[in-house]
């Protein structure tokens, strides 16, 4: 394979990726003030599991709190 065939196929896959985060995936971000809100900036630096699980591990358990809620 060639420098320029690298390329192409290079910029094959980087469209490819594009388009499935587009059409499959979404982004919330979160920002916490250092100054305003020490206690949660010390958590979540603190925190032994990827921050992105933490949250998705939060928000499976307060839906199931509502589903148990409304049961």
């Amino acid at each position: 394979m060639n420098k320029k065939s690298k390329q192409q196929n290079a910029i094959k896959q980087a469209e490819y990726h594009a388009e499935y985060v587009n059409a499959n995936l979404i982004r919330k971000e979160a920002k916490f003030n250092r100054k305003t809100e020490p206690d949660l900036v010390e958590w979540v630096e603190s925190l032994e599991t990827p921050y992105q699980t933490y949250v998705k591990r939060l928000i499976r358990d307060d839906m199931n709190k509502k589903k148990q809620e409304t049961e």
